[in-house]
């Protein structure tokens, strides 16, 4: 083992050259997900090579901020939490209107597109990720891919605002959109505020000025009149 931490080669190094291996010995594959045995023959998380994973043309998020920081961390200790991932098949099937961005084979992510873009910088061969055969409809993989963000609190006020308007047109109620998300009727709501935000109250928020809070935010939503709302934040600033 010293000698394998002695060898001149970076870790990122290392690991494509554990990976090269791996598929000399035969468990590469075709496009399936790949099974990784563990020490003592329990199996690991499969993985598969990046080059058959997609980012979700769906995905919230508009932006994937932080990736630079995520790949020193991956190329350091590689990726630790796998990826929710769908077959792009099944995707397609309930996504027709994205079919022309993807691929005929392989897996969208709908949990790690941030992880996924990092592994690509960090120059990681494979993903561990988790391949979620019972998501199959549109709306059980919106709300999976929902979910998973929510929970793991990536996505901007906004992001998430257009994520609840987005599944309560499909789910016909906001309180279907919170037993779905598995939360209160009362953080949907709080959410919603900021659909009656004034453009520059918006770009306050938006912009991170000095003063504006996400609280503050969703209380200016509060008031519907815009010279009144103008005013409370102007107040607030002050």
């Amino acid at each position: 083992m010293a000698g394998a931490q002695n060898d001149g080669l970076s870790l990122a190094e290392r690991r494509r050259r554990l990976e090269a291996q791996r598929a000399q010995q035969g468990h590469g594959g075709s496009g399936a997900a790949r099974g990784v045995v563990a020490v003592g023959g329990v199996a690991a998380t499969p993985e598969v090579s990046l080059g058959l994973l997609v980012h979700n043309p769906r995905n919230a998020r508009q932006s994937l901020e932080g990736i630079e920081g995520l790949a020193d961390t991956f190329e350091g200790a590689g990726l630790l939490q796998p990826c929710l991932v769908v077959p792009v098949a099944t995707f397609r099937s309930a996504f027709p209107e994205c079919a022309a961005d993807l691929p005929v084979e392989g897996y969208v992510v709908l949990g790690g597109n941030r992880r996924l873009a990092a592994a690509r910088q960090a120059g990681l061969e494979t993903l561990p990720v988790h391949v979620n055969t019972k998501l199959q409809t549109r709306e059980q993989i919106l709300v999976a891919a929902a979910t998973e963000n929510i929970a793991r609190e990536e996505l901007k006020p906004f992001e998430e605002l257009d994520t609840i308007e987005d599944l309560k047109s499909m789910l016909g109620t906001y309180d279907a959109v919170a037993r779905k998300l598995g939360m209160s009727a009362g953080w949907v709501s709080q959410r919603r505020r900021l659909a009656n935000l004034q453009p520059e109250v918006r770009q306050a928020l938006e912009s991170r000025v000095p003063g504006m809070t996400i609280e503050l935010a969703r209380s200016l939503g509060k008031i519907k009149d815009r010279e009144e709302q103008l005013k409370a934040w102007e107040a607030a600033r002050q």
